[in-house]
Parts: C-alpha cells; sequence; structure tokens
C-alpha cells in the first residue's frame, strides 16, 4: 500500500465538493481493501486513545494584604488566653450585670468557640466598666489588659 497516495486522499476528504471528497474516502476504502488493512490497523492500535492526565489544579491566589491582616487579627483573638475569658463571662453573666449582648457573645462563645477581635475588645471595654462600676478603682482590671 502507498502511504503517500493515502494521505492524499484522506487530504481530499476536506473538499468543499462533496463529490470529490466522497470520492476520495470510496477510493481510500478501496486502497485498504486490496492490501488486506482495516483502518484501525493503518491509524493504531484500534483502541481508544488516552486521555492526556489534567493539569494540576491552580491554587487560589493569596488573599489581598487587607484581607491577610484582618486574618491575622482573626487568629490572635481566636489565640486569646481562653481562661481570661471565661473569667469575664462569668464575672459578667451575674445578675448585676447580665444583658442580651453579654448573652449573645457567651452563647458565641460556647457554640462557636471563639470570638473575633472585635467582640473580645468590645467584651474588654463592658467588663472594664463592669468592674470600675463593683469595685470603684480599675486596678482590678490590670490582668485582662
Amino acid at each position: 500500500m502507498d502511504r503517500t497516495r493515502l494521505i492524499k486522499l484522506m487530504m481530499l476528504t476536506t473538499s468543499s465538493n462533496d463529490n470529490e471528497a466522497l470520492s476520495a474516502l470510496r477510493m481510500a476504502n478501496r486502497m485498504l481493501a486490496d492490501a488486506s488493512l482495516a483502518w484501525s490497523e493503518v491509524l493504531g492500535s484500534g483502541r481508544q486513545p488516552q486521555r492526556a492526565a489534567d493539569p494540576p489544579r491552580r491554587q487560589p491566589p493569596p488573599p489581598p494584604p487587607s484581607q491577610r491582616r484582618q486574618q491575622a487579627k482573626r487568629n490572635d483573638a481566636d489565640d486569646g488566653d481562653a481562661d481570661d475569658i471565661e473569667a469575664m463571662f462569668e464575672e459578667l453573666t451575674t445578675a448585676e450585670f447580665a444583658n442580651s449582648f453579654i448573652e449573645s457573645l457567651h452563647r458565641q462563645w460556647k457554640e462557636r468557640g471563639r470570638l473575633t477581635a472585635k467582640q473580645i475588645i468590645a467584651l474588654r471595654r463592658v467588663h472594664l466598666a463592669a468592674m470600675k462600676q463593683k469595685y470603684g478603682r480599675t486596678s482590678y482590671y490590670g490582668r485582662f489588659s
């Protein structure tokens, strides 16, 4: 079988003239039949070509610096001294100082196990004000600041 002629015939199958394309394909089929070959033998093993492995997925781009700073603040707040936060909640949840804000923060602390940096700052401010009211001095708060 003349491979060069087969290639030329196959190139003719791309012709815009349908009669020419069909004629070229029939001639190529006849060439293969005369040589006792099948298309799978000419084109390869007859197996489906293996798909290339999927390229590795790209990692998302790092967050912008402003988000990294916010995340760092959040991580710092999460790593805050849990004993101090618990102590503040114990002192603030007494009937004298209890309010819906403190109850909401305490519920979030219990459910999530963490508070945001802003929530911790607010908790410390409320705690400081409550201790000033209760003891009339600020030296008590020194261990929390």
